[in-house]
C-alpha cells in the first residue's frame, strides 16, 4: 500500500514538473538515500545536494490536488478514500466532485501536458 501511494505522489511530482513546460522523462533529477528526485532545473539540484533535509522537511507535507493540480500542505486540503487509498484535494467541493464522477488518471494528465505543454 506504501509504495502505491509513493507512485501516486511521484506521478503527481511529473504533472509538477509539466505544469512547469518540463519534460519528466528529461527532468534533471538526483539520488538521495536510495531515492529518486527530479527538479525544475540543474540550479535546484544543487542546493538541494549541499542540504537535502532542509528541502525535504520544507516539502514534507505538500500535496498535489490531483484534479486542479493546486499544491497545498497537508493541513490545506481533504482526504479521501477512493478504493482504499488515501487522496489528499484541495479544499475546493467541485474537486472532490470531479475526481469522483470522472476519475483522471495521473499518466493522462501527464501526457497531456506533454502534448499540450500546460
Amino acid at each position: 500500500m506504501l509504495d502505491k501511494i509513493r507512485d501516486i505522489y511521484a506521478l503527481l511530482v511529473d504533472v509538477a514538473l509539466v505544469r512547469l513546460g518540463i519534460d519528466p522523462l528529461t527532468a534533471p533529477s538526483t539520488d538521495y538515500q536510495g531515492q529518486e528526485y527530479r527538479f525544475c532545473c540543474e540550479g535546484c539540484v544543487i542546493p538541494f545536494l549541499e542540504n537535502p533535509q532542509l528541502y525535504l522537511e520544507e516539502i514534507k507535507d505538500m500535496v498535489i490536488c490531483p484534479t486542479c493540480l493546486g499544491e497545498k500542505t497537508r493541513g490545506q486540503t481533504l482526504c479521501i478514500s477512493i478504493n482504499g487509498e488515501s487522496i489528499y484535494f484541495c479544499r475546493c467541493p467541485c474537486c472532490i466532485n470531479d475526481f469522483k464522477n470522472s476519475p483522471v488518471s495521473l499518466e493522462s494528465l501527464i501526457q497531456k501536458g506533454i502534448e499540450h505543454d500546460f
